[in-house]
């Protein structure tokens, strides 16, 4: 964690290279994040053992649910960095989007596939609903990792995906009964297996591997000239 935490205060404070020739008021950075989830415990770190102000960053801290909707704020102006997983940015990329992918705390997925307590085997998910935050995202995505090392693929084995909520709300969803299966973090699926849920892969013990949680922002050089004119 601690060496999470100081990647995170690094990369920002490399982000903003021209501070020591502004005022000396802090740089506010507005760092947005897709969803409320263990993954996001580095930066709540680096925010409560102060490393962001010790640096001379005033960072905000915003909860914009959805990496689509996360990159769109990007792209707005509305925040200047972006801390999600490496779907939507892919995604953004890959439709000509100037976005930079600047760290990543890892290249493999730590979230794990949690079931329907009655649910013990592969076949027992055949023709069941996954929940996901939306389609194409990280949610979907970490999914249709998990499918794939148990050998089932959608549209052959009837599976549908429900857009939900962030990893919170479709873990409660699952409790409930709502939908069958999902894909979450660590800490979400260690609450759920506590409680009885079956959990049929462990996507850290595969060899599945994808652009974890990390941080983005705008083209460089467009950040770079903004500091520059805020300088002025």
């Amino acid at each position: 964690m601690t060496s999470i935490v100081i990647c995170l205060v690094v990369v920002t404070v490399s982000f903003f290279p021209l501070s020591a020739r502004c005022a000396n008021a802090p740089n506010r950075v507005n760092i947005g994040a897709a969803s409320a989830s263990s993954s996001m415990l580095s930066l709540w770190a680096a925010q409560e053992q102060g490393l962001f102000a010790k640096h001379g960053i005033d960072a905000q801290l915003i909860l914009i649910r959805g990496g689509s909707t996360l990159v769109a704020s990007l792209l707005a102006g509305e925040i200047q960095m972006a801390f999600t997983s490496g779907v939507s940015v892919l995604g953004a990329a890959a439709q000509g989007v100037d976005v930079k992918m600047l760290s990543s705390i890892s290249s493999r997925v730590s979230w794990k596939l949690i079931a329907n307590p009655q649910m013990k085997k592969t076949e027992d998910l055949r023709g069941k609903r996954f929940g996901v935050q939306s389609i194409v995202g990280s949610t979907w995505m970490y999914a249709m990792l998990a499918l794939e090392q148990l050998g089932l693929e959608p549209k052959r084995d009837n599976i549908s995906f429900l857009p939900i909520g962030d990893a919170v709300t479709i873990g409660h969803a699952l409790e409930a009964g709502r939908i069958d299966a999902a894909v979450l973090d660590p800490a979400l699926s260690r609450r759920l297996t506590n409680k009885g849920f079956s959990q049929l892969v462990d996507l850290a013990k595969t060899n599945a591997t994808f652009p974890g949680q990390s941080r983005r922002s705008k083209s460089t050089n467009e950040a770079s000239a903004h500091q520059r004119s805020e300088c002025r």
